[in-house]
């Protein structure tokens, strides 16, 4: 929910709060009660009441703003230099670190909500409690039922809270996520009433004004990360250069809907990630989940690599760091650089001798050469040749550049294309002496053969 719309709506209400609320707010909760607000304090969201409007569970629920200008929203400290306004960006936590906290597994609560009406909402507050049960806000995970007091601490006695009792619809935790109201009210009629913990408290098209909700928050998980090859070879292509891979992961999430809104990459060429080759800080990118290594950051042939990666959720809330490693390849793959067919035009069922030249790099040669003739009217469909000749033509970091030449392989016959036939296709696949192999075909067009003439004796 946008810090506008929060603010709007709180406003609506601002005048019947502040009537019935005078009294001094303090600044901050206990310190020695609250924790850094964090995925430490898991419960996000915000609660409603007719009364105080909005209650803050967490302060990473909070749009940022630049300190120097609150009126300009950020996500980084770049973003108010952008704007002209300089200094860092702030969000709430930056002046007061709050959140509630409360285990999955049940138990009891601890931390402060804020209301920006009746102040902090203590969580975890002491007894002797007004009434039953006898003890704090408690979470009991197999009937998802939650239970006891919180206490608004300006308020004093009349602060208490009641998260369930006699009504139907007390408080309560299913699929993460909190539904039901609570109550605060005294004998002589003053308190906030009703508070909401879910849009959908209010019936069909609760949710349609406002869409809000407190849940309990997933830590998010970056999964399954991968190199990405990519094209290693001429063709289909464009070719790239092993050195360059693409680093791909997926953001994971317990909470639906919830998505990734920002990336931190590091890759170094040790397990400890000291002096780290790459390392972007936080990326704000929602979209995306791969990173392309390219010739700045300085990878090098036949290295291992190791590189890790975290992402934060659109709560602000961070993964741990999920790491993997890959071994660059000895070497660029081979190129074909040409392959020939003689005759280059041939005519149905004529004798076609194939060549090729292929590249070979760090000091390789060609091990292989095997060519397949899906199409091909006669037997055999694949033949393999020899090297004919090798000649270093140059050098590049991982080693010499050696240029090779093949022919012989045929002879080979094919059907005519013409009248609607389809091309023939001729696929060469050279492989190194390190195992690396490329491919590359070439498509035969044949007409339809001579006709032949046979000399007959006059009659």
């Amino acid at each position: 929910m946008s810090f506008l719309k929060k603010f709007t709506l709180a406003v609506s209400f601002g005048v019947l709060a502040l009537v019935a609320v005078s009294f001094l707010f303090i600044a901050d909760p206990p310190q020695s009660e609250i924790a850094q607000a964090s995925e430490a304090q898991n419960v996000i969201g915000h609660a409603w009441s007719e009364n105080i409007g909005w209650v803050s569970f967490n302060c990473m629920n909070q749009d940022k703003r630049c300190a120097n200008n609150t009126g300009i929203l950020c996500e980084l400290d770049s973003d108010c230099v952008a704007a002209g306004v300089g200094g860092t960006c702030l969000n709430e936590c930056s002046a007061s670190n709050y959140g509630v906290n409360v285990s999955e597994s049940g138990g009891p609560f601890s931390g402060y909500a804020w209301s920006s009406n009746v102040g902090w909402i203590d969580f975890a507050p002491v007894g002797p409690y007004p009434g039953t049960p006898n003890n704090a806000a408690t979470y009991n995970a197999a009937t998802g039922a939650v239970t006891g007091w919180t206490k608004i601490v300006n308020l004093g006695d009349d602060g208490w809270l009641q998260l369930s009792g006699t009504w139907t619809n007390g408080v309560s935790i299913q699929n993460l996520t909190f539904t039901g109201w609570a109550w605060n009210g005294t004998a002589a009629g003053s308190g906030i009433g009703w508070l909401s913990f879910n849009c959908a408290d209010s019936g069909a098209g609760g949710c349609s004004a406002s869409n809000y909700a407190v849940m309990i928050n997933k830590t998010p998980g970056a999964i399954n990360l991968t190199k990405v090859s990519s094209v290693l070879c001429e063709y289909p292509g464009p070719k790239q250069d092993p050195r360059q891979p693409l680093l791909r992961w997926e953001f994971s999430d317990q909470n639906s809907g919830d998505t990734q809104a920002a990336y931190e990459l590091v890759l170094s060429a040790n397990a400890a990630f000291t002096s780290p080759l790459i390392s972007t800080g936080k990326v704000l990118n929602s979209a995306a989940s791969q990173y392309a290594v390219d010739a700045d950051d300085g990878l090098q042939y036949n290295i291992t690599y190791y590189w890790r990666v975290r992402v934060w959720d659109n709560h602000n809330f961070v993964s741990s760091w999920a790491a993997s490693s890959f071994t660059v390849e000895r070497h660029s793959y081979p190129d074909i650089v040409s392959i020939t067919a003689t005759p280059a035009n041939p005519r149905a069922l004529e004798n076609v001798f194939f060549a090729g030249v292929a590249q070979t790099y760090g000091n390789s040669a060609v091990a292989a050469n095997a060519w397949v003739f899906s199409s091909a009217a006669t037997a055999p469909s694949s033949v393999a040749t020899s090297t004919a000749q090798a000649t270093v033509v140059g050098s590049d970091a991982s080693g010499n550049i050696t240029q090779s030449a093949t022919q012989g392989a045929g002879p080979m016959q094919f059907q005519s294309t013409g009248s609607g036939g389809s091309a023939k296709e001729v696929i060469l696949t050279v492989t190194d002496s390190d195992g690396y192999s490329c491919q590359k075909p070439l498509s035969i067009s044949t007409s339809i053969s001579l006709p032949i003439w046979e000399e007959v004796k006059p009659q």
